[in-house]
């Protein structure tokens, strides 16, 4: 049976609240108020949620392969603490990595590169996790999810798709070298990152400050003008007095 709501999530996103609203009237008609209720409450994604469903969709088999290489890194994470094949975690974060960088930039190539890195966290998190992998799979993102898992708790629930809740967390498991090293490496390349963005800064902090010198040089200019103008109109006006006389 075709699902109503997954309609909902194709097409031009400036038109999600009309068939949304359009929707809901026709289930209400029909006389299905429940999910009526639940498609009008439906909120409409973000820019970037939206692109990354879009890319989700067209690009199942990549979904897959994310998913499946998130759970090659916690395999070898897990066999890394065991003291077996600790060269296989960094292998298999390498993998993932290149899984989410391939997917985010299919993102910016549709929605912009200003989305870029939101798609990546997006894929990282849903990767990560069995209920949100279910949810990107879908297509069905309403917003940009975070890597540190912040915000996942009020994120709302695609209608009519409702993965199961784990009843607890995962505990982490202890990390040993190879673990510590994957983190290092991955702060790392989040410094590198931050100092990618404190450069472009200081950047446009520089072109500022070269505009506001130049906006500078233009009022002591003018006010120069303006001085040398007042000079003459006096000089002009002491000339007329001295003929009057």
């Amino acid at each position: 049976m075709t699902d109503p709501v997954d309609a909902l999530f194709v097409g031009a996103l400036d038109e999600f609240v009309k068939r949304r609203d359009a929707l809901a009237r026709e289930l209400k008609q029909a006389g299905d108020k429940d999910t009526a209720a639940a498609v009008k409450a439906l909120r409409k994604p973000s820019t970037a949620a939206w692109a990354v469903n879009q890319v989700a969709r067209r690009h199942p088999d990549a979904v897959d392969a994310l998913i499946t290489a998130a759970r090659a890194v916690h395999d070898a994470q897990a066999a890394a603490v065991q003291g077996r094949d600790a060269g296989g975690l960094r292998t298999a974060t390498d993998a993932w990595r290149s899984q989410i960088r391939s997917l985010a930039a299919e993102v910016a190539k549709d929605a912009g590169e200003q989305y870029r890195d939101d798609a990546a966290g997006t894929f990282e998190a849903a990767s990560t996790s069995d209920e949100w992998a279910a949810v990107l799979k879908a297509g069905r993102l309403m917003t940009t999810l975070s890597p540190s898992g912040f915000g996942l708790q009020d994120m709302p629930d695609p209608v009519l798709t409702r993965p199961a809740i784990e009843d607890a967390p995962r505990e982490a498991p202890a990390r040993d070298d190879a673990a510590i090293d994957a983190a290092i490496d991955a702060a790392r390349a989040q410094v590198e990152k931050l100092e990618a963005a404190l450069e472009k800064a200081t950047h446009s902090l520089r072109r500022a400050e070269q505009r506001l010198d130049q906006a500078r040089r233009a009022v002591e200019e003018a006010e120069a003008v303006r001085d040398r103008a007042r000079v003459a109109r006096d000089e002009a006006a002491a000339e007329l007095r001295r003929l009057d006389a």
